[in-house]
């Protein structure tokens, strides 16, 4: 009887080796599978890193293009605002000029005529 117990104790101990031996196994596999997705993780994310680097690179070179072209666009304002300074001061309009070089030309010529009755 005891060696009957001793048996059937044994055999269970060969089936629960035998099914932690399987299950090792699939735990092994399944850790193969994890390791794989993490390197697969990694080198997306690599990839990821050196797209965003190269993105930033062309961001910042259209913004520096884009800064230089707003100075010369700045610039070239400025020289406009220099040249068109008349246009936007009410007092010195062309017509108001006009009227001035007219009323010159006819002081000259009162003078003018004055000078000449005098003589």
């Amino acid at each position: 009887m005891a060696g009957d117990s001793d048996g059937r104790q044994l055999t269970q101990l060969i089936e629960a080796l035998q099914k932690l031996s399987v299950t090792s196994e699939q735990v092994a596999a399944a850790l193969l599978r994890l390791e794989a997705l993490y390197v697969d993780m990694l080198r997306k994310q690599d990839e990821d890193r050196a797209e965003a680097k190269e993105r930033q690179k062309k961001l910042d070179a259209d913004q520096v293009e884009f800064k230089a072209r707003q100075k010369k666009w700045d610039e070239r304002d400025a020289k406009w605002e220099k040249d068109d300074w008349w246009r936007k001061n009410p007092w010195i309009q062309p017509r108001e000029i006009g009227y001035l070089l007219l009323m010159a030309a006819f002081a000259a010529l009162a003078i003018s005529v004055s000078v000449m009755a005098a003589r």
